[in-house]
C-alpha cells in the first residue's frame, strides 16, 4: 500500500501529462485516454456511480476497475490544475474530497447511445455495429458494443468467467475495450433444439425456457432488469455505446415483448440506424415496411437508413434511396459496397444469400443441412487456398475435391 500511496503523490506532484504512449500497458482502457492518474487520486470515492463494494478475504473493498471517469481528459486537467493550485500532494489530504464532488457534477454525463437496427436477420447490424465502434475509436472517444439479447451458440469466455457471444468479443477489440465482460451481451440464448433455449443471465446460466416461457416469465421480470442494469452501466462508463438489435424490429406479434430492439433502444435513449442488405431484392420495401409497422413513437427513433452489401452501381441505387427519402422523410446516411472479409459470422443466416466462399485452388463442398449450428466449425478453411461452395443438391458434390 506504501508504494501505491507513493505513486500517487508522483502523480500529484507531475501535474498533467495526458495520454503517455511510451507506457507499456498504454492504452490501459482504450486508446487516447488520459494517463495523468494510473492511480485514482479520488480512491475510495464510494460513489455508486462508479465502482461498487465486493466481498474479499480482508472485507469490503472498493472496486472501481471498470471506471474511466479518470481517464477523461477535462477530468484529469481540472483535477491537475486545481491540486497544483491548493499544493495538495498527499492522497489523503481530505480536499481531494471536495474536489471530486466538483468534478463530478462538472464533467459526468451518461454516455451516447446508438443502435443498429436490422430490416431483416443478415442485414449486416453486426459488421456495422463492428466498423462504427472502430470510428468512433479512432475519433478518440471510449466507446463500447451492445446487444441486449443475442441467440447464438458461438460464445467465447471472457476474463472473469462470464460467457458472451462471438461476436460481441469481437466488437469489443474493435472498439478497444481489452477486457469485454457480460455487460456487453447480458443475454445470451443457446439453443438446445425443440424449441428451447438455455438462457445466459450476465454471462451465467440462469435456466431453460421455451418460447412461451421466456416471453411470459423471464422477459418481463429478470430480463428487462438485466438490460436495464448492463445499458446503465455502460452509458455511465463509455462515451458511446453502440448497441446491436436482433433480427428484426418490426415483429409486430411479439413487438410488446421484444426486449432486443425498440425497447431497448428506448431504455438506452438510442438513436437508431436502420441496416437494409442492399444484395437482397426488395431492399427498399424491407426498409418501408419496417418503419410502417413500428409503433409511431419508436419510427421517430430511426434518423437514417443505411444500405449494405451492394453489388452494383451505387449511383443507379441512389435513386430508389432518394425516392424511399421522399416517402419516409429519413435521409440515406450511405451505401456500403460488398466487401469480402474474413470476419466471423454471427449466426447461419448468412448461409441463406451464400453459394461460395475463397477462390482457392481446392473445391471443398459443404452440405447445407436443415439445421447448422457450430459453423464455425469450417471458418479454417477460409483462410487456405480453397474454394468453399455451399450445396444442397447430390449434383452440387460433382466437382468438389472434398
Amino acid at each position: 500500500m506504501k508504494c501505491i500511496k507513493n505513486k500517487v503523490i508522483s502523480e500529484l506532484k507531475a501535474g498533467w501529462i495526458g495520454p503517455n504512449t511510451s507506457c507499456e500497458y498504454h492504452p490501459c482502457h482504450y486508446r487516447g485516454q488520459d494517463c495523468t492518474y494510473c492511480y485514482c487520486p479520488f480512491y475510495p470515492c464510494n460513489d455508486p456511480d462508479l465502482g461498487k463494494n465486493i466481498e474479499s478475504k480482508k472485507g469490503d473493498i472498493w472496486d472501481c476497475s471498470d471506471c474511466l471517469f479518470i481517464h477523461q481528459k477535462n477530468v484529469c486537467q481540472y483535477t491537475a490544475e486545481k491540486t497544483k493550485r491548493l499544493g495538495i500532494t498527499d492522497p489523503d489530504d481530505t480536499r481531494l474530497n471536495d474536489i471530486f464532488k466538483e468534478v463530478k457534477e462538472r464533467f459526468f454525463r451518461l454516455g451516447r447511445s446508438v443502435m443498429v437496427l436490422g430490416a431483416s436477420s443478415d442485414a449486416g447490424k453486426s459488421f456495422v455495429v463492428t466498423a462504427l465502434c472502430r470510428v468512433l475509436l479512432d475519433m478518440g472517444f471510449s466507446v463500447t458494443p451492445l446487444k441486449t439479447q443475442n441467440m447464438s451458440l458461438n460464445s467465447v469466455v471472457t476474463s472473469n468467467g462470464s460467457e458472451i457471444a462471438m461476436i460481441q468479443a469481437l466488437q469489443s477489440k474493435a472498439a478497444g475495450v481489452r477486457r469485454p465482460d457480460h455487460h456487453v451481451n447480458p443475454i445470451l440464448m443457446k439453443p438446445m433444439g425443440d424449441s428451447k433455449s438455455q438462457v445466459m443471465v450476465n454471462g451465467k446460466p440462469f435456466g431453460d425456457y421455451d418460447v412461451q416461457s421466456y416471453y411470459n416469465d423471464f422477459v418481463p421480470g429478470p430480463g428487462i432488469e438485466a438490460v436495464r442494469e448492463n445499458t446503465e452501466y455502460l452509458r455511465k462508463r463509455y462515451d458511446y455505446v453502440v448497441i446491436e438489435g436482433a433480427g428484426s424490429p418490426a415483429e409486430i406479434n411479439i413487438y410488446d415483448k421484444d426486449i432486443a430492439n425498440m425497447r431497448a433502444a428506448e431504455i438506452a435513449d438510442a438513436d437508431c440506424i436502420l441496416v437494409v442488405n442492399a444484395e437482397w431484392g426488395g431492399s427498399f420495401a424491407y426498409a418501408l415496411g419496417t418503419i410502417e409497422l413500428l409503433e409511431k413513437k419508436d419510427r421517430k427513433r430511426i434518423k437514417a437508413i443505411l444500405y449494405n452489401n451492394l453489388s452494383g452501381d451505387p449511383a443507379d441505387f441512389m435513386k430508389g434511396a432518394k425516392e424511399l427519402e421522399k416517402r419516409t422523410g429519413i435521409p440515406t446516411l450511405g451505401i456500403i459496397p460488398h466487401i469480402s472479409n474474413e470476419l466471423p459470422n454471427e449466426d447461419s443466416a448468412f448461409f441463406r444469400g451464400t453459394r461460395e466462399i475463397g477462390n482457392g485452388k481446392i473445391k471443398v463442398a459443404v452440405i447445407k443441412l436443415p439445421r447448422i449450428s457450430n459453423f464455425t466449425d469450417i471458418d479454417p478453411l477460409y483462410m487456405e487456398d480453397v474454394t468453399v461452395r455451399f450445396v444442397d443438391t447430390p449434383e452440387g458434390l460433382d466437382s468438389a475435391d472434398a
